[in-house]
């Protein structure tokens, strides 16, 4: 109950717009339905009409101000919803399609003094085939001038009081998790939400995800502010995962409660609890992209290296190793560089070569010199 009234306090904040010419109002002393406020009524104005049925009520208007008149401006509005969830309420110059239809003042434009109370009567008229349902909107009461002694303020100002009209008939209970995926924008994992209500009730969700992984000490657990979606809406929600890790694996699992909110009660019944699951991979694009540009680099360092080799070597012949000659000896013998030698015939450490075997050697690029052990060695074009 304590927060099925914050809600309502909520989207009575949120539907006062204060708007100025001149200067902001400061401390706009008005009350709508003020035996609400003192706990002598009900909670709100709500009402159970048939289609084709009419009702005439008042709103009671306090001026609590002891010096400020007020020129005021009455209407009705239907309900909207905010990106996060939150009830607020249409501007008078946006089509109206229920309440904001059906509800109508005897004076559109009213003078309250200071202290006084006005009763401005309203008749709701429930239009014929309207569908049934619980439906959302509000009395607005717009200050657009205040008068405080000989200073004539300007202003726009909006106080308003929710209303909910029940049409009876046959209650639909159908919502949806239309969406729930994960892309990754400028290297921030980024989730959507979509949840669909095509009921004809009034909505209302808990909403948890929980996300672990290869990295992640401590799983994330994110809680979206508890929306309301409105019957016939549908609520979309786009939000980021914060400090993200660098890589790694992960799993995020969706938890989402769904409530029926009881006008009559001021209650919420529980309805259904969905859950969604998806796995989504972090891949750190710039280090793979350092990664392969130092790929890239080394490839092009060997292929030099290699056409260097080339270059330097032109002919080769062969050496049959004899008993006591190392790899450093042979070298000196043919006046080449033992790396060379190890290189040409991909010896690895510690260089050992036995009786026998058959090494390869170079002969420098331009150069006259001839094997001295002519006996041992046969040219070979490489």
């Amino acid at each position: 109950m304590k927060n099925l009234f914050k809600i309502r306090v909520l989207a009575i904040l949120v539907g006062l717009i204060t708007i100025s010419s001149i200067s902001f109002a400061e401390g706009i002393k008005l009350t709508l339905n003020p035996r609400a406020q003192m706990d002598e009524g009900p909670k709100h104005l709500s009402y159970e009409l048939k289609s084709t049925e009419r009702r005439e009520d008042v709103l009671t208007i306090l001026n609590n101000s002891d010096q400020e008149t007020y020129r005021l401006k009455i209407y009705a509005v239907d309900s909207a919803q905010s990106s996060d969830g939150v009830v607020t309420f249409k501007t008078n110059d946006i089509e109206q399609k229920h309440i904001g239809e059906w509800v109508k003042f005897n004076h559109s434009e009213v003078s309250i003094k200071p202290g006084e109370t006005l009763l401005q009567p309203y008749q709701i008229s429930i239009p014929e085939k309207t569908s049934p349902g619980l439906y959302q909107g509000a009395l607005v009461a717009e200050v657009i001038s205040a008068q405080s002694g000989s200073k004539q303020i300007k202003v726009v100002s909006r106080i308003v009081e929710p209303i909910y009209i029940t049409v009876p008939g046959r209650k639909t209970i159908k919502y949806n998790i239309d969406q729930f995926d994960y892309q990754e924008i400028n290297g921030q994992p980024t989730f959507h939400l979509k949840i669909s209500n095509n009921s004809n009730i009034l909505l209302k969700s808990e909403i948890n995800l929980h996300i672990e992984g290869t990295l992640l000490n401590q799983p994330y657990n994110l809680s979206l502010n508890h929306p309301t979606i409105l019957q016939g809406d549908s609520f979309e929600k786009t939000f980021k995962l914060p400090n993200p890790p660098l890589f790694g694996n992960y799993k995020a699992s969706l938890n989402a409660k769904f409530f029926e909110y009881d006008v009559a009660k001021e209650s919420l019944s529980e309805l259904d609890t969905i859950d969604k699951e998806l796995s989504f991979s972090l891949i750190p694009y710039q280090c793979l992209a350092v990664l392969l540009v130092l790929i890239i680099l080394i490839m092009i360092f060997e292929k030099l290296r290699r056409r260097y080799l080339k270059d330097q070597i032109t002919e080769t012949f062969t050496h049959i190793v004899k008993r006591g000659e190392t790899i450093v000896s042979i070298g000196e013998s043919y006046q080449v560089s033992w790396k060379k030698l190890t290189q040409l015939n991909k010896l690895n450490k510690p260089y050992l070569i036995r009786p026998g075997q058959t090494l390869t050697l170079p002969f420098p690029k331009k150069s006259d010199h001839k094997p001295k052990a002519s006996k041992n060695k046969s040219k070979s074009k490489s």
